[in-house]
């Protein structure tokens, strides 16, 4: 089980980042389902926004301390932070965190919780 008030920092700042990048118009998607096969069961969580999205040629640097997105047509306010200590806390409660991108397409977070595992 993870700790509520670092899940809480999670999820507002994946939802504050949805909110940020996308449009007065823009479509933002919060999901959560169970994956099962037969090693493990895990649940995922899916934020998404149709917003500005990210070039495929910076999408390594997303994680990393510091890393912010420069767009011509849009000022981005924040210190690069939020994604990195994201990472850092879901790591530590045995998550993980990924997503898909593209730019002008938007980003959809992937966030795993394994709820158990079936040794054989």
């Amino acid at each position: 089980m993870a700790k509520k008030d670092l899940l809480f920092q999670v999820f507002d700042n994946l939802i504050g980042n949805a909110l940020k990048f996308s449009n007065l118009n823009g479509i933002i998607v919060f999901r959560a389902y169970e994956i099962t096969n037969k090693n493990t069961s895990k649940v995922r969580i899916e934020i998404g926004d149709s917003g500005v999205g990210i070039l495929k040629i910076v999408q390594k640097n997303i994680f990393r301390k510091f890393s912010i997105l420069n767009d011509d047509l849009i000022t981005i306010y924040g210190n690069g932070l939020g994604l990195s200590i994201t990472k850092k806390i879901l790591e530590k409660q045995g998550s993980s965190i990924s997503f898909s991108s593209d730019y002008n397409e938007g980003i959809i977070f992937f966030i795993d919780f394994i709820t158990s595992t079936k040794n054989n």
